[in-house]
């Protein structure tokens, strides 16, 4: 590197002797692990292109320092150097998934001469809305589950994670220990920085980044996937900012994090993976991510024909079909469903005009958080993350349900959803989750979105560079970002939204103290939640409504 520390790669090569086009992949997880992609590595040769895949700097057999994300000045010497060896005919492409597919954007930024496309797929972008933190909560199961996992050495000490007694993780600084026996330097690098300060914009690509990035890129990713926000986030903005705009192509699917590069395959078994959560995916929901990958490559590295036709790609669950577009949910306009009052307290209705006003709360409770699982027999069985049926976790007093009526015609969802929440608490900061489902008539119920619900911690509501705590018992404004989504509510189905104020351990618990989260040992308060409707204080679900035509 231009520092003198040197990286180890893999090389794959065709049989024949030559220049070849190359694709890149850089990775924490090793150049040789299955979450790499090196059981590509015969197809890619095949196809007469030269793989190189690279451990990042700090990991396994490559020296320096690991650093979050600090990867693009590596990336864009290995393009460089790999561009000149006698192998290389200069054409140089990456491919990515996750972190390693996060790397490309992080490479392109810094515009490498010989660069001249990526394939990021399931990418971060913003970190405040992804991995690490997401609305400004720490995901506390993500960052020790994922850097155990890792970031520590082999011969770390680990032990099994007692979520079940939350005291063992105060204050949050020192989880890693009490989860595994050992200090976890970027766990607790993540809590160091609870804002958007330097050390995240240093990561983070603005506008005049994506100005700077003039190739085609290629995305996939899915409905499932908790890497969605990052991915689309990307896509929107080379659409608006770049030059190269006609040359982003976005392509969605009914998928989980893990199959995404696939378009839902499994790569080693050659299989389907059909069930996702509690739903069933046809035979339609499935490409090949792979042919799809190839023709771009083709295109980009070796000339070929321009293979895709429509720059978005998007599958709606609930109608099992796919739509195309030139601009991913530009069109339409949004529709507005409003909180109102119900027959009983915690049980509200979601109407098509402005109820009178009114309002109704809840009490949360730090020491008995609403679980971002569910349980069979006692045990941990699911994420909520996935598309289930949530409803066992609606019995609780400290949620809050709101429910349409039957739909008389189908509503397509194509786009960012999220919740306008006009609410007071009696604690200084607080947190607020929201998640949305579509229920059956038969009263089953599926929760939509990449992520466990949309998440906002209140020191937040007025952006993430800064702490803002709240003024107990005063009426505030809040957006909640439920994400992306892509899905038809048939007729006779209706929505429903749930509040409540915790999802641990995916997010780490609110004291409601107004105190530092990572160093906090103050003893947690409970705290009076009231939502507003009606008036001048109108709570609503705003859905983006599409008329994509299926292709």
């Amino acid at each position: 590197m231009s520092d003198g520390i040197r990286l180890a790669g893999d090389l794959y090569l065709p049989a024949q002797d030559g220049r070849h086009p190359l694709i890149i992949e850089m990775t924490p997880y090793g150049k040789r692990s299955p979450l790499s992609f090196v059981n590509e590595r015969f197809y890619w040769t095949a196809q007469g292109y030269a793989l190189l895949i690279v451990d990042i700097r700090g990991r396994h057999e490559s020296e320096g320092q690991f650093g979050f994300m600090r990867d693009g000045p590596d990336g864009r010497d290995v393009v460089e150097w790999a561009a000149a060896q006698s192998w290389s005919d200069g054409q140089v492409g990456m491919r990515g998934a996750s972190y390693s597919g996060t790397i490309p954007w992080l490479t392109a930024k810094l515009k490498p001469p010989h660069l001249r496309c990526i394939n990021a797929n399931a990418s971060g972008a913003d970190f405040f809305s992804g991995p690490p933190y997401m609305g400004g909560a720490f995901m506390q199961e993500w960052a020790l589950g994922w850097i155990a996992n890792f970031t520590v050495p082999r011969t770390a000490p680990a032990v099994p994670v007692n979520y079940e007694k939350p005291v063992v993780f105060r204050p949050l600084m020192t989880a890693d220990v009490a989860a595994h026996n050992i200090e976890l330097p970027t766990y607790r690098e993540f809590l160091s920085h609870p804002r958007f300060d330097n050390y995240w914009r240093t990561i983070t690509l603005t506008k005049k980044d994506y100005q700077r990035i003039t190739i085609p890129v290629l995305a996939f990713t899915g409905w499932f996937d908790g890497t969605l926000p990052g991915t689309v986030q990307h896509y929107r903005n080379m659409k608006r900012y770049s030059s190269a705009a006609n040359d982003q192509f976005l392509i969605v699917g009914p998928w989980q994090h893990e199959t995404v590069s696939d378009g839902g395959w499994d790569f080693e078994t050659g299989d389907r993976v059909s069930k996702v959560g509690d739903l069933t995916l046809p035979p339609q929901a499935f490409l090949s991510g792979q042919r799809i990958t190839t023709e771009f490559f083709d295109w980009c590295l070796k000339g070929k024909a321009r293979p895709i036709a429509a720059s978005a790609r998007t599958y709606l669950t609930g109608a099992n079909r796919w739509v195309e577009a030139s601009d991913y949910a530009k069109v339409g306009s949004d529709k507005l469903l409003y909180l109102a009052s119900g027959n009983e307290a915690r049980q509200g209705q979601l109407a098509d005009s402005m109820p009178v006003g009114g309002e109704t709360r809840y009490i949360f409770d730090p020491a008995n958080p609403v679980p971002s699982y569910l349980t069979t027999g006692g045990a941990r069985q699911t994420l909520v993350s996935r598309p289930v049926d949530i409803s066992t976790q609606l019995n609780r007093a400290d949620v809050l349900t709101f429910t349409s009526a039957q739909l008389s015609a189908s509503l397509t969802v194509l786009g960012q959803v999220s919740v306008e929440l006009f609410a007071a608490s009696t604690a200084k900061d607080t947190d607020f989750v929201v998640r949305l489902e579509d229920i059956a008539p038969d009263g089953t119920a599926i929760k939509l979105g990449s992520a466990n619900g949309g998440v906002l911690r209140t020191r937040y509501r007025k952006g993430f560079d800064r702490e803002v705590l709240l003024t107990p018992n005063r009426i505030e404004r809040m957006t909640i970002n439920l994400g992306d989504i892509g899905h038809q509510f048939a007729v006779g189905h209706r929505l429903r939204i749930s509040i409540t104020s915790s999802a641990y351990p995916m997010i780490s618990i609110n004291p409601n103290t107004g105190k530092p989260i990572a160093s906090d040992m103050s003893t947690p308060v409970k705290a009076i939640q009231t939502i507003y409707f009606g008036n001048k204080q109108a709570s609503r679900l705003i859905l983006p409504v599409s008329p994509e035509k299926a292709y």
